[in-house]
């Protein structure tokens, strides 16, 4: 699937222990964590990342990823499947699913979004 977006990534959401402390201009980083942290598995409630939302230019392109790749592949798919969520952006339209760490991503397609 073609990527017609310069800006990919619609969203991260990350926990926090205090939103209060939070500083403005904080970078996001992806790293390979050490492997004395390895034991305890994530989980996306705890303080850190909880998921990563990537923009698709169609909702053609989320029923697309979901039926051709996520489903041969036997990704495990969160929520039922793509859909529209009511009470987020008109038109918000999205599947969720895990990657092998068990962190959540999200195809979405939210339209005129940019």
């Amino acid at each position: 699937m073609e990527n017609k977006f310069k800006h990919p990534v619609h969203h991260f959401q990350i926990q926090v222990s205090n939103i209060q402390k939070q500083k403005e201009g904080t970078r996001i980083i992806v790293a390979q964590s050490p492997k004395r942290f390895l034991a305890e598995a994530y989980h996306r409630k705890r303080v850190g990342l909880n998921h990563i939302a990537f923009r698709a230019p169609s909702r053609a392109t989320v029923d697309e990823l979901y039926r051709n790749y996520l489903l041969p592949k036997k990704i495990p798919i969160l929520y039922g499947g793509p859909k529209e969520w009511e009470g987020y952006d008109p038109g918000y339209y999205a599947v969720y699913f895990e990657d092998p760490d068990r962190i959540k991503l999200e195809l979405v397609y939210v339209p005129n979004d940019l």
